[in-house]
């Protein structure tokens, strides 16, 4: 069960309304079978321009749904979506499903203009399909996606969908702007041919829950750059429950050693703005310095220039400020233990988990 709990009923009376589920074909809504082989592949049904479900295979379809429909809610594995409609009642006039959608599905090498080689990580790959990817080149991130949910919401949730949703405590955007991240994001026919472009993660969240996505686009793919020579990554996640659970907190920090100096310093937090957002006066603290005690402290301080953190069900912003400014101190932990064996040290980094 993946870390779901279910305090009322118990499981008997849901595993009974999930067994029942297909006898009642009525009440049968198309987005169940979403991902499911369908019969007809050329019909219409799927592109009906008056139907308030669409469900395009091919970028081209996807690009015509837009032109057609560019207020229309898209959607991947709905793990966040359908909240809205249990939660708050929403209704939605039209979505459309971009699980289908074969260039949206795909990882692929690449090299950017500016040398950095990495993958294009299409917007509908789920989470479950991006694991051992990350288990081979960022453990660290593959860790936190254990605490991403539960399995079966890695299973249909996706990288693309966790942008897009603009959440300030969603998981991996914070993640993602440590490493330097670009999308790829892709529009209707503007008369011109189509219209595509590329942009820094960092440049895309502007507001609480506003992007920097034009009427009638979407992301197409995630750049996650290789790890350069040196480069260490670290995603500490604070929540009130290991799994499935919404973050409180959540810190990511990517930075390399050079000659005993902290190097291309990169640290994002979730939960502590109306966005993911990079810690721009602490990186400056920390960049081109040695890891000591006097630096970290700068850093710390620095937190206050970047953040002003808001109080909700899940934290008081005093709360966040102190456990932002602890995440930097068990950095620097971390990376003494890294450069040193010393009892002293072990006892330290042991004292801090």
């Amino acid at each position: 069960l993946g870390g779901n709990l279910c305090r009322c009923t118990g499981y008997r009376p849901i595993r009974d309304a999930a067994m029942s589920m297909g006898t009642h074909p009525e009440n049968r809504p198309l987005w169940l079978d979403a991902a499911a082989p369908r019969a007809d592949e050329t019909g219409t049904d799927r592109l009906d321009p008056d139907a308030a479900f669409l469900q395009p295979t091919s970028l081209a379809e996807l690009r015509d749904c837009l032109a057609q429909h560019p207020q229309a809610r898209l959607v991947a594995g709905a793990t966040d979506l359908w909240l809205e409609t249990t939660q708050r009642l929403a209704r939605f006039e039209r979505v459309i499903d971009v699980t289908r959608v074969a260039e949206l599905n795909v990882v692929e090498e690449a090299t950017l203009d500016d040398g950095r080689q990495g993958w294009w990580i299409g917007a509908a790959v789920s989470y479950s399909r991006l694991e051992p990817l990350l288990e081979e080149h960022y453990d660290a991130f593959a860790h936190l996606l254990h605490r991403l949910g539960s399995q079966q919401v890695r299973n249909r949730g996706t990288l693309g969908g966790n942008i897009a949703n603009a959440s300030p405590i969603g998981d991996t955007p914070p993640v993602l702007l440590s490493l330097g991240s670009r999308l790829r994001l892709v529009g209707p026919n503007d008369g011109h041919g189509v219209r595509e472009r590329e942009l820094a993660l960092d440049d895309f969240f502007l507001d609480y829950k506003r992007t920097a996505l034009r009427e009638g686009e979407a992301i197409r793919a995630i750049f996650l750059p290789r790890p350069t020579e040196g480069q260490t990554l670290k995603v500490w996640k604070l929540s009130k429950r290991r799994e499935d659970d919404i973050s409180a907190v959540l810190g990511a920090f990517a930075w390399r050693m050079e000659n005993g100096m902290m190097r291309d310093v990169r640290l994002a937090f979730g939960g502590m703005a109306a966005i993911p957002k990079r810690a721009a006066h602490a990186e400056a603290a920390l960049e081109g310095q040695a890891p000591d005690a006097a630096a970290f402290l700068a850093a710390r301080e620095a937190l206050a220039e970047d953040f002003q953190p808001m109080s909700d069900v899940r934290g008081s912003a005093e709360y966040r400020r102190l456990s932002a400014a602890n995440l930097l101190e068990r950095l620097r932990l971390v990376i003494a233990q890294a450069e040193s064996d010393s009892p002293r040290e072990v006892m330290l980094h042991a004292y801090a988990h």
